[in-house]
């Protein structure tokens, strides 16, 4: 299993809309081949900063099929809008 990280800015002000698009926007991601688990959390004093956790099954699952797809660009549409920056995204092992 691979733990994405995507480390999420969003505009001030825009937040509420960001969360929304986002709702309309899990199925495209839920249908994602090897994709096991999500998670979205928010910070509590910077309102403004998300990170968002995926569990694949292989980083195959993510990078060549997800990344790569349709739905990539279908899911980017509905999100990247609301980006203060360019997002962080790095993959982590699970240790324990």
């Amino acid at each position: 299993m691979i733990i994405e990280q995507a480390s999420l800015r969003i505009k001030t002000g825009a937040e509420d809309e960001f969360i929304t698009s986002l709702q309309q926007a899990l199925p495209i991601i839920e249908r994602a081949k090897g994709l096991i688990s999500y998670q979205m959390i928010r910070n509590i004093e910077n309102p403004h900063l998300f990170i968002f956790i995926v569990r694949w099954e292989t980083l195959e699952d993510h990078i060549e099929h997800f990344v790569k797809s349709e739905d990539f660009k279908k899911w980017n549409a509905a999100i990247v809008p609301y980006f203060a920056g360019e997002p962080e995204v790095l993959h982590f092992d699970e240790i324990i």
